[in-house]
């Protein structure tokens, strides 16, 4: 799934990220918090949730895990708007209009 959040282009499937053509390094668990929220845009994402989205019940990692990969996505990508719910967890601040949706793109856009 490709997500276009100017001045960002996110490709969920290919896990790239770039921005004016560059590509922008972010961590493999950076990157799947970041599909998590786009998946969520707009709706309110508690620790827990996100938590349990990335990691399961594993028990190892802290809830703190996440806020701090909120903080270095933010440093990475800081064009992005991550709203802080103050002792809950994370909004996305972008909203896709329905006909504006991501989709899966086609073997003919993949140049197939």
């Amino acid at each position: 799934m490709k997500y276009m959040l100017k001045p960002y282009i996110i490709d969920c499937s290919m896990k790239t990220v770039t921005l004016d053509g560059q590509t922008i390094r972010i961590s493999r668990n950076e990157f799947a918090l970041l599909c998590i929220l786009l998946g969520n845009s707009g709706k309110d994402m508690w620790r827990d949730d996100i938590h349990k989205k990335m990691w399961g019940t594993r028990k190892s990692n802290s809830i703190r895990t996440v806020d701090n990969l909120i903080r270095k996505l933010r440093k990475t990508m800081p064009l992005l708007r991550v709203q802080t719910i103050y002792g809950k967890g994370y909004r996305l601040l972008y909203h896709f209009p329905e006909e504006n949706t991501p989709k899966e793109s086609t073997p003919a856009e993949n140049g197939n």
